[in-house]
Formats: C-alpha cells, sequence, structure tokens
C-alpha cells in the first residue's frame, strides 16, 4: 500500500470514458477530500469535494458526473451527494463541485 505523509490509498478505481480517455479514482484514508479523480491520459488531477464525510462511491456517471452516498457525521443522515465538473482547467485541482441530493432519502435538510 502506498503511504505519504501518513496517508494511505484504500482502492483505485478505473475508469474509460466513452471518448477512450482512461482515468482513476483514487480513495485514500484522509478524512477529508478522500477521493482523487485523475485524468491517466494528460495527468490532470482533482480533489473530489465530499467534505468531512463517510463517503462511499456510488456510480461514476461518467467523467465528468460522480456519484456518492453519504453520512453526515453530525446527524448520521444519509444523503448523495454528486460531484460534478464545473470547468476543465489541467491547472486547478478544483474543478468540481458538489450538488446535495437529499430527495433520494426523502429527509429534510439538516446539515
Amino acid at each position: 500500500m502506498y503511504q505519504n505523509k501518513g496517508i494511505d490509498i484504500v482502492s483505485i478505481i478505473s475508469y474509460n470514458s466513452r471518448d477512450n480517455i482512461n482515468y482513476a479514482l483514487i480513495e485514500t484514508n484522509k478524512v477529508t477530500n478522500n477521493f482523487i479523480w485523475y485524468n491517466l491520459d494528460n495527468g490532470d488531477s482533482d480533489i473530489l469535494p465530499t467534505g468531512e464525510y463517510k463517503a462511499e462511491l456510488k456510480k461514476i456517471q461518467n467523467q465528468n458526473n460522480i456519484i456518492f452516498n453519504i453520512i453526515n457525521k453530525n446527524t448520521n443522515k444519509p444523503f448523495i451527494l454528486e460531484c460534478k465538473r464545473n470547468k476543465e482547467n489541467i491547472d486547478s485541482r478544483n474543478d468540481f463541485i458538489p450538488i446535495v441530493n437529499l430527495k433520494d432519502y426523502n429527509i429534510k435538510n439538516t446539515m
């Protein structure tokens, strides 16, 4: 297991887009921003904005939309978080924005 500054890689998931670009989703044991999306063809990487929640990958919709099941650590209530690409900038690690989806769990926003 790779270790860097006390952070371990938990899992690596490969993804090939429709336009034949290879990506990897790296999960680390870091508490915040524990998912990194890598474009293996051009070296671009982005930190996915999962926040300080317990996150579990639900689905890679495509290279611009990655969906997580999240548990709010303060309320123990689940919700879905979609990380959608807002821009494509190889010089930025923050191309994705978080979109919270509470309707699938039929709960009020208590975050």
